[in-house]
């Protein structure tokens, strides 16, 4: 009998880690699904000239970075090393 109880009790305890180990790595992941943001750029004449607006997201998602966070105004664009409005950016998403 003692056997058994201790059997049950070994099982719970072991489940108990388990859940908690799995709560603990869904935090971290969660954690990590930030959003990298930049500065978002209206491109002007050439790719060098660019006019600050607003922040936009790096991380890819279904919505391109506009003006005013709608989905039809002018897009904005992300500088590269060379200073040129060519990255693509993304709206931020809550």
């Amino acid at each position: 009998m003692k056997t058994n109880l201790l059997k049950r009790v070994a099982v719970a305890g072991v489940f108990a880690v388990a859940v908690s180990g799995a709560f603990a790595t869904h935090a971290q992941t969660l954690q990590k699904r930030t959003a990298t943001t930049k500065p978002g750029f209206v491109r002007g004449a050439t790719v060098f000239i660019c006019n600050n607006e607003e922040n936009c997201q790096v991380e890819s998602n279904s919505h391109l970075c506009r003006v005013g966070g709608s989905d039809t105004g002018t897009q904005l664009w992300g500088k590269d090393d060379q200073n040129r409005c060519v990255q693509t950016l993304y709206r931020i998403m809550p």
